[in-house]
């Protein structure tokens, strides 16, 4: 009864309220930002989008500046090896469910909606990645000084609710403790997942291209045909 109804009608209702938060979230983002005729003119000086004879923000060379400069400036250039990690736990967590077997068999029973599946000793392999990942997150955030007063509990609780559906899977599958339970806790942290990655930070990923290629700043990495609007106007895009 209880696996019925969260494949059922609260797997539906996960997926309306994670589509419903990030179209919400796409929604404020266009507020927050407006369409320029010319791509690039809001990012920084600095960069010397404008200090080229004849350059153009979209040129080649000023776009392979823009983004040196940007990497030099973000996580991969100040730490490579924290970059690493986390890019190899980003990817592993899309990856594996998406690429799952078991998901893919109830995607094709369901829908009848066929996906490419990776071999279940890789999705282990992956699996595991995150859960170790996720551990060397916790810790740093914990022992970290500079990073933990930075660390809230809802940093800590998205970090969970990202987890949780892999420990309980790897439960489940393994067959480690009472299944049926470890069953019922990984649809459940799945949904919730779902659910989180519209109306939490998890939806960063989403975000990112967007904030990265559609809107121009010092942080993009192309020109952009938005840019973001000042404090005023973007309370009035967003209340008004």
């Amino acid at each position: 009864m209880i696996y019925t109804l969260l494949l059922g009608p609260i797997l539906w209702i996960s997926l309306l309220l994670g589509v419903t938060g990030i179209v919400l979230k796409i929604i404020r983002l266009l507020r927050m930002s407006s369409a320029t005729d010319t791509p690039g003119e809001c990012a920084a000086p600095a960069l010397g989008v404008w200090s080229v004879p004849g350059g153009t923000a979209g040129s080649t060379a000023l776009l392979s500046t823009r983004i040196r400069i940007t990497v030099k400036n973000s996580l991969l250039g100040r730490d490579p090896f924290l970059a690493a990690a986390t890019m190899v736990f980003h990817g592993c967590l899309i990856a594996t469910p998406l690429f799952l077997m078991a998901h893919n068999v109830l995607l094709f029973q369901s829908w009848r909606l066929r996906i490419v599946s990776m071999p279940e000793a890789l999705s282990d392999v992956l699996a595991i990645t995150v859960i170790v990942s996720a551990f060397l997150l916790l810790l740093r955030r914990i022992f970290l000084k500079r990073v933990r007063m930075l660390t809230s509990f809802g940093d800590h609780a998205a970090l969970t609710a990202a987890v949780a559906p892999f420990v309980t899977g790897m439960l489940a599958y393994h067959q480690t403790g009472p299944y049926d339970l470890m069953i019922i806790l990984h649809i459940l942290s799945g949904e919730i997942l779902i659910i989180a990655l519209g109306w939490t930070r998890l939806s960063h990923p989403v975000f990112f291209l967007f904030s990265r290629f559609m809107i121009g700043s010092e942080y993009a990495l192309g020109g952009g045909r938005r840019s973001w609007m000042s404090s005023a106007k973007t309370r009035e895009g967003l209340y008004g």
